[in-house]
């Protein structure tokens, strides 16, 4: 289960540090905001995850993702064994 996210240079996130509540994400979670705040940036970080493809059109872009037992980065999301 996803921990923790944090995300530079990527869609409308330029210095996002992660999530200060703890255990913020759950099993299922519902995802919404204003236009332009970011959620399609999140489901381009985890189609990466899932696709491996490398990231198009963004210069630079750095995400981690903490799960409980992994940690997977924009250096390493290539090689990670989610599913």
């Amino acid at each position: 289960m996803l921990k923790n996210i944090e995300i530079e240079n990527f869609g409308s996130y330029q210095n996002f540090n992660g999530l200060a509540k703890k255990n913020y994400f759950k099993k299922m979670n519902i995802i919404y905001g204003a236009n332009y705040s970011g959620k399609t940036t999140l489901s381009r970080i985890f189609a990466l995850l899932k696709n491996k493809n490398d990231p198009e059109n963004y210069l630079n872009p750095i995400f981690k993702t903490v799960f409980e037992n992994e940690i997977i980065d924009s250096s390493n999301f290539k090689e990670n064994s989610k599913e």
